[in-house]
């Protein structure tokens, strides 16, 4: 796993939300895995101002960890591999009508979307590099 030093960190936390999902988007297909948030029971969902359930997820354990507190607070990060979010946990939240939340931070919900339109976005990207 690649480090992610404090600098870059900073920047990358304070940008918009569509810089910071065009961030994850990059990140993800690079590393080819992505994060989420767990505890006991398993993986944690949140929900949208509309009462959607909603998958929050990170594009590395280190921003996961920034946002355990409060009600994630007995939460640790696990990463899902891409290829397995994209061919199992989309169409299940698909089938689930659930969201993602991606790339939430303290300050910021994240950017609410359709798991088909994640799902396109990273097929997108894995074209430019396949």
């Amino acid at each position: 796993m690649s480090s992610i030093n404090s600098k870059e960190m900073e920047s990358v936390v304070r940008l918009s939300g569509s810089k910071r999902y065009g961030y994850f988007i990059k990140r993800v297909v690079y590393m080819e895995k992505l994060w989420s948030l767990r505890n006991q029971d398993g993986w944690v969902l949140a929900s949208d101002p509309s009462g959607n359930q909603v998958v929050p997820v990170w594009s590395h354990t280190e921003y996961a960890k920034l946002c355990i507190n409060d009600e994630w607070s007995n939460c640790y990060p696990g990463f899902i591999d891409l290829r397995d979010w994209m061919n199992k946990w989309i169409p299940g939240m698909i089938n689930d009508k659930r969201k993602i939340a991606v790339f939430p931070t303290i300050v910021s919900k994240g950017v609410v979307v359709d798991p088909q339109k994640l799902l396109n976005d990273l097929n997108e990207e894995l074209s430019l590099i396949e």
